[in-house]
């Protein structure tokens, strides 16, 4: 049987079962890393919480690892906490070795929708207190003339912005998905996993 070039080597070869078995072998042990992370429950107050996380070296994987976190969801209404590392989200992973890290949330990061979240806590206070407000402003106009109806109007436009605000800016809460991702500094090759982050 005649072989001519390259091309023609290595199907000749597989087919004797040189190459083949050998270059499957060498695919299938090729090194590379895991990253495995924690999902987490926002505290109550509108405090800073962490999320653990575990780089793991596969098939004697050794490398300068990058750790970043980002939202992963829609974009468009209601704030949701930023997730990332503040210190030093470079990673020194040995072959065969496990790294252990943390990820930072803090309250009110991006914008996502509306739909995706549920209002509780003083917002749900506007409807009445704006109510509230309007009725005192009609009760008290008809006694009220001139300067003092102004004044009247005045309490009542800061109530409306007030109603406005905290229905708003406050009580969002909801469970939300995140992407934790490892990229090699060197290579680019990638390992990625995802958290859901709770928002009481």
């Amino acid at each position: 049987m005649r072989v001519s070039g390259w091309s023609g080597l290595v199907p000749f070869l597989c087919g004797c079962g040189l190459v083949c078995p050998a270059m499957a072998s060498l695919a299938a042990t090729a090194p590379s890393f895991t990253v495995a992370a924690t999902n987490v429950t926002m505290p109550s107050g509108g405090n800073v919480t962490s999320s653990p996380f575990t780089l793991t070296s596969v098939n004697s994987y050794a490398g300068q690892v990058l750790v970043s976190c980002g939202y992963a969801g829609g974009n468009m209404g209601a704030r949701v906490p930023t997730c990332g590392i503040y210190t030093n989200p470079m990673f020194a992973l040995g072959a065969n070795q496990t790294v252990k890290g943390s990820l930072t949330l803090s309250p009110y990061g991006k914008v996502i929708p509306y739909s995706a979240v549920r209002r509780t806590g003083v917002g749900s206070l506007s409807v009445p207190v704006l109510a509230a407000a309007v009725l005192c402003f009609f009760t008290l106009g008809r006694r009220l003339r001139g300067a003092g109806r102004g004044r009247v109007a005045m309490i009542l436009l800061g109530l409306v912005g007030i109603c406005a605000i905290t229905s708003c800016g406050s009580g969002l809460s909801g469970t939300f998905p995140y992407t934790v991702k490892a990229v090699d500094s060197k290579t680019n090759a990638s390992a990625n996993t995802t958290i859901m982050v709770t928002v009481p």
